[in-house]
């Protein structure tokens, strides 16, 4: 008899004040993606994104004060306008194991004049780094929010905040 382990995901929804298509684009357009994607203002950003099923994309985070890159690289696995976005998720630096397949998926539900964002990253194995992804996703959600509306209230962020992101 086997017994399936169940990992769980990091899973965040949030309202953006822009209609779907602004925020789908938010994710797919890399001098979109260069304003926002990252978890502080700390960080310059630079993006390349090839948003269709097969296509690839790169996040490049340059923290300024420590002289350090983080780069997020992967691939389009569903891009279905303006919808939905699956891509797999890994980091250039610091390869995850590539048979823990971790994936992200991003759920746009259409609110009129404004958007509900579920993101769902899955098959993140380790509590540590669960832990700092959530952190740095609530952070980077909240930057998008300011791109949108520089008066939106920031979402709470977990605790202990890792000294990278700051």
């Amino acid at each position: 008899m086997s017994t399936a382990t169940t990992v769980p995901s990091v899973v965040i929804t949030r309202t953006f004040n822009a209609p779907r298509e602004r925020v789908f684009a938010a994710w797919t357009d890399p001098a979109l993606m260069n304003q926002w994607f990252a978890p502080s203002g700390a960080f310059t950003v630079t993006a390349n994104s090839d948003a269709h099923p097969g296509g690839s994309y790169q996040v490049q985070m340059h923290q300024r004060k420590a002289g350090t890159f983080h780069t997020a690289i992967g691939k389009y696995l569903e891009v279905v306008p303006p919808e939905k976005i699956v891509f797999t998720w890994d980091w250039k630096e610091k390869p995850i194991d590539p048979a823990e397949g971790s994936i992200v998926t991003i759920e746009l539900r259409d609110l009129g004049d404004k958007t509900e964002l579920t993101l769902i990253h899955a098959m993140i194995t380790d509590d540590t780094s669960r832990a700092g992804h959530t952190q740095g996703w609530t952070r980077s959600l909240n930057r998008l929010a300011q791109l949108f509306d520089p008066a939106a209230i920031p979402m709470p962020i977990p605790s202990p905040t890792p000294p990278w992101m700051e």
